[in-house]
């Protein structure tokens, strides 16, 4: 049996959040020009960008290695600004039986964070920290590259 968890990151952000909901929404078939050496393809598979039931296959660059993900929106709070997405197949659903992520702009103070949620469920009970920090690492890499 598997081991499921909850991972979460903070990446603080300059822009507004509306930024970061329109990037990963209606906007994120241009992904690939703001940062093409982290995310250089995303491809539309169904309905339309943004849209609860948006399909994507997405080739993306993590720890080295070139991977892809087949995506699709679960999940769209326009009044939180939040998106979540259930990953359906490729890389990293080697690893995993299940992964939701949610992406949320938070406000701390007078600071800013764009917040990233995953809820998984692995199929084993190894220890995935490794693969967790590089992923951490591509999550706050491609918030920079927006953000910048």
């Amino acid at each position: 049996m598997g081991l499921s968890g909850k991972e979460e990151l903070s990446v603080k952000i300059k822009s507004p959040g509306e930024i970061f909901f329109d990037a990963f929404g209606n906007k994120q078939g241009l992904l690939p020009k703001i940062c093409p050496n982290i995310i250089p393809r995303i491809d539309l598979l169904e309905s339309e960008w943004g849209t609860l039931g948006c399909t994507i296959l997405v080739h993306y660059h993590m720890g080295g290695k070139a991977m892809i993900s087949r995506e699709t929106i679960v999940a769209v709070d326009t009044e939180k600004k939040s998106i979540s997405y259930k990953l359906l197949e490729g890389d990293i659903m080697k690893t995993f039986k299940t992964v939701t992520m949610t992406i949320q702009p938070t406000k701390k103070s007078e600071c800013n964070f764009l917040t990233w949620t995953i809820i998984y469920e692995n199929f084993v009970d190894e220890d995935i920290q490794a693969f967790f920090d590089a992923w951490k690492e591509f999550l706050n890499n491609v918030t920079k590259e927006i953000d910048a």
